[in-house]
């Protein structure tokens, strides 16, 4: 009985959706893009705008968006820049935005065009914040039909997807198997695109959560080394840079 509520559930918002035959066809960008003005943010505080930037900013692409980053201490760049480094380009994007990371006293503000995107307390805050925001602007961009919460790798036999809900070790089995020569798609987010239904992967870098560490340390010796880093969720995560 559960499982028939569920399907019966999902087949009903798959038919709103237009993805069953017969049933009504609605473009994909009316539920997956949001308009400015449903993106309202606060505004930033005097004290916090007038604090000025250092360096030429670092640009980092997902999907079809790119956002440059720019920010008030040459550090703050040693914080996220790890958990980046393979989004890193210099190449035009159909997207591009603009965020500065502005920290004061033990605040960190990300912002964009003076309104607060995101704030955390301490740096160990601040990459798992601003990952989630460039994923979320390259989500918004992006023509897709639905995302699954899933990881993905690939072998010479194809495609694995590990689909499941947050915590159930798809990270943890997603670099094991990178250890073993697997290559990496993501460990989080895939899409199927309108239309074709290609998968197109997220490559956010591989966390692993506390729990995962000692189960890895056979085959990651180095995992021990990475720096701990707090998500919005209270729970410590190391980033394993993705290829």
């Amino acid at each position: 009985p559960r499982a028939n509520h569920f399907v019966r559930g999902m087949l009903k918002e798959w038919g709103r959706f237009g993805l069953l035959k017969g049933g009504a066809v609605h473009p994909p960008s009316q539920y997956v893009r949001r308009t400015a003005q449903q993106r309202q943010c606060p505004p930033a505080p005097a004290a916090v705008l007038a604090i000025p930037l250092h360096g030429a900013g670092r640009r980092y692409r997902m999907l079809d968006t790119t956002v440059a980053v720019f920010v008030s201490a040459e550090e703050l760049y040693g914080v996220v820049h790890p958990v980046l480094a393979h989004l890193e380009t210099n190449a035009p994007a159909a997207n591009s935005y603009r965020v500065d990371i502005v920290e004061i006293a033990d605040v960190i503000f990300i912002l964009e065009n003076g309104c607060i995107l995101g704030s955390c307390t301490g740096r160990h805050r601040l990459a798992p914040l601003l990952q989630g925001i460039i994923g979320l602007k390259a989500l918004r961009d992006f023509q897709y039909v639905i995302a699954l919460h899933a990881a993905a790798l690939v072998s010479a036999d194809g495609v694995l997807l590990l689909a499941g809900r947050s915590g159930c070790g798809k990270s943890t089995v997603s670099a094991a198997l990178l250890s073993a020569g697997w290559q990496y798609l993501s460990d989080d987010t895939i899409l199927l695109c309108s239309n074709s239904l290609n998968v197109v992967p997220m490559p956010y870098s591989l966390g692993l959560k506390r729990g995962s560490w000692p189960l890895l340390a056979g085959r990651l010796p180095h995992l021990h080394l990475l720096p701990v880093h707090l998500r919005e969720d209270g729970k410590e995560i190391r980033y394993l840079p993705a290829p």
